[in-house]
């Protein structure tokens, strides 16, 4: 997966099939020697950890573009967030708040992307981008694309957040 910001200030995400790592580095500019985190982390310092407690996750409505009207009769609860009691890892790591087994990455200071592409027909490929914004609150977008033979794009947003509950 590729990610970059464009001269507009977007921050841009894309699979590259095509290149590997080195060749990658060398496209964007580098000398084909990139530095590899694992484990998904990248070494950002000074990054905010959520406080233990009750969390609650809200769920604002899903915005659907171009999808059949049985998918969008679906869209209740697809964030798969869970409110309850959080425990979280030190140093804070997103596996504490995602589906089990999601694969994510460091982004940047406190911000994160989470993937999730299970092998179904139609094709459903979400991300989960989101930012620890202080100790008590934690907001995201889930990006959901539907790949459906002989349609249009289907792609439902939706916002969701994470408060603690004093």
């Amino acid at each position: 997966m590729v990610f970059f910001r464009n001269k507009q200030n977007q921050d841009v995400h894309y699979p590259d099939n095509k290149r590997n790592v080195a060749e990658l580095h060398k496209y964007f500019g580098g000398k084909g020697e990139p530095s590899i985190a694992k484990g998904g982390v990248l070494p950002f310092e000074n990054t905010i950890q959520p406080l233990d407690g009750n969390w609650i996750a809200d769920t604002e409505t899903p915005i659907a573009k171009g999808c059949p009207a049985q998918i969008q009769s679906q869209l209740g609860g697809i964030a798969n967030l869970k409110s309850g009691s959080k425990t979280f890892s030190k140093p804070f790591t997103p596996e504490d708040l995602l589906p089990a087994k999601t694969p994510w990455i460091s982004i940047s200071l406190n911000s994160y992307k989470a993937f999730v592409m299970p092998e179904t027909k139609p094709s459903f490929k979400s991300v989960y981008d989101f930012e620890v914004v202080s100790p008590s609150l934690i907001k995201g977008l889930l990006t959901i694309n539907v790949e459906i033979p002989n349609q249009p794009k289907c792609e439902i947003k939706t916002n969701f957040t994470y408060s603690r509950k004093d």
